[in-house]
């Protein structure tokens, strides 16, 4: 019984978008060919600071009636002034709500009434100026008496930036607009200077291949070709490297004596299980990544520092893992463990992020080739039906196996209030179970 992985058998055509979160130069032409690390776009705007408008309180609703009212949809673009809301009552005034800034709307609350406009990048200027002395109704030499902050010092958006207790029922406060440093305090205007973050941000080519298609302002589309092994869980950014395997058998675990120096910039291939010890120590070493066939939870947990619950694959650590298994001691896939030990020293590509709820996102490994597969395929994933073999990847029964029984059409509400497609899973130890279907691998024989 072997699973089945897309990909794994032959070469395919893989593509990848490669965009900026905002917008920028593309620094890459169509035809060019390019290399893992090539630099494809770069952006040096600042990011738009976001605006929450309280649409339901301005307009003096439920919250539950402030979908009806809004005139904008995610996505649309609308400027400073610009009515989003507007209520319409017989022989009472029309209420409206207009945007404060220049923008995209990025997200709708139908359960709050609320709509949050991300600022314009290209207007967005990296110092901003708060005119504490007016917001306080003081004389601007005062201002340093009234500050929390010192020049220097980092400042979030929202936080209390400096205030006036007149009484202990009367405050006039001011907050920070925006997440900066405190740049100047001008005790002859009253303005305090924050500048925001900044730093450039860049793409890369992420695989070797060609550029089929550039994206102006935001990147490129890369075309390439190679083995395409999607994992079970993993965590970490997009990293690559040479393959370096360290077990001999799939079923051998990847314990932190079997590292070395060697191990440094390497993405390092182990059999069933990676300890937390190795973690740790790979981490240390400068490692890049480990693909292995599975971990432990409750030593994930203690090597992210959060429950799996909240790990969303984009965690901040030096160290990539791809589990193809999924939970607990699962030897790898013999045929995928016998290709990663043929491409030993061959350049490799990798991603840990993973999304198992709406929007399902795999952990992968990329195996570049230099020739072109027999046939154009973008590969497919084996079909979800009655009677097929199945794996689920998610706990509460994560690493158990079993045969489909149904595949009821309509959505059903789980106990986590989620409305998902699900299966019916009939368990190798003869329970039932109903799961999600983007929480199932399919099997084949």
């Amino acid at each position: 019984m072997t699973e089945a992985l897309p990909g794994t058998w032959e070469p395919r055509v893989i593509r990848k978008e490669r965009r900026l979160p905002l917008p920028g130069v593309v620094l890459v032409d169509e035809g060019d060919r390019v290399q893992p690390s090539t630099v494809i776009a770069r952006t040096e705007l600042v990011p738009g600071a976001p605006h929450l408008v309280e649409v339901a309180a301005e307009l003096g609703i439920p919250a539950a009636q402030a979908a009806s009212c809004i005139l904008k949809k995610v996505g649309d673009r609308v400027e400073a002034g610009e009515v989003i809301a507007r209520l319409e009552q017989p022989l009472r005034p029309t209420r409206e709500v207009r945007s404060p800034t220049s923008g995209l709307v990025e997200f709708i609350s139908s359960v709050h009434g609320r709509v949050l406009i991300r600022e314009e990048m290209k207007e967005a200027d990296p110092l901003v100026m708060v005119n504490v002395a007016r917001e306080l109704d003081i004389h601007p030499y005062r201002l340093r008496w009234f500050m929390r902050y010192r020049e220097g010092d980092e400042v979030r958006q929202g936080a209390l930036l400096a205030a006036d207790v007149g009484s202990a029922s009367f405050m006039n406060a001011c907050y920070s607009p925006v997440t900066g440093v405190i740049e100047k305090i001008d005790t002859r205007t009253g303005l305090v200077t924050i500048r925001r973050p900044y730093r450039p941000t860049t793409v890369e080519a992420y695989i070797p291949g060609t550029v089929e298609r550039a994206i102006p302002e935001w990147g490129a589309v890369i075309r390439g070709c190679g083995h395409l092994i999607h994992g079970a869980f993993g965590f970490g950014f997009e990293v690559y490297g040479p393959l370096l395997p360290v077990v001999s058998s799939p079923d051998e675990p990847l314990t932190a004596d079997l590292l070395g120096p060697e191990s440094e910039g390497k993405i390092v291939v182990g059999g069933s299980l990676v300890t937390l010890d190795a973690l740790r120590k790979a981490a240390e070493l400068g490692v890049r990544g480990i693909v292995v066939g599975g971990a432990n939870n409750h030593e994930i947990v203690s090597f992210l520092g959060k429950p799996l619950g909240a790990v969303t694959g984009q965690e901040e650590t030096d160290l990539t893992l791809v589990l193809t298994e999924g939970f607990g001691a699962m030897p790898m896939n013999p045929a995928v463990f016998r290709l990663l030990q043929q491409s030993e020293g061959k350049l490799a590509s990798m991603d840990g992020s993973t999304q198992l709820r709406a929007g399902v996102v795999r952990p992968e490994l990329i195996l570049p080739v230099d020739a072109p597969p027999a046939r154009e395929t973008e590969g497919t994933f084996p079909r979800l039906r009655v009677g097929a073999r199945v794996r689920i990847l998610r706990q509460p029964h994560a690493g158990a196996t079993g045969t489909v029984q149904a595949l009821p059409p309509e959505p059903q509400m789980l106990e986590t209030e989620m409305l998902v497609k699900v299966a019916i899973v009939r368990l190798d130890d003869g329970g039932e179970v109903t799961v999600p279907r983007a929480n199932l691998r399919v099997m084949e024989g």
